[in-house]
């Protein structure tokens, strides 16, 4: 669990890096542990949610909102929320 909630320098966790990489296995499994996970944000404001919306994993996007709906309102640093990328 410690080094779930480890962040590299510009703030990524292992479920931000697994969503923007790609990795639905083991963003899943990380989900099922603690769904506190989709609300974790990086140096630019991106939440795992974000970055699966930027990989168009549209599947998995509605995995995670079904989780935790408020995820899809979040804004990044650019103002964007998953629902306008």
């Amino acid at each position: 669990p410690k080094v779930i909630s480890q962040k590299d320098n510009d703030r990524r966790t292992l479920a931000i890096i697994a969503a923007k990489t790609g990795c639905v296995r083991a963003l899943k499994l990380m989900i099922e542990k603690n769904s506190k996970v989709l609300e974790e944000v990086d140096n630019d404001g991106n939440t795992p949610v974000t970055w699966t919306a930027k990989r168009g994993d549209v599947d998995l996007l509605e995995l995670m909102v079904s989780i935790n709906p408020k995820t899809l309102n979040h804004r990044n640093m650019s103002g964007e929320t998953p629902l306008m990328i």
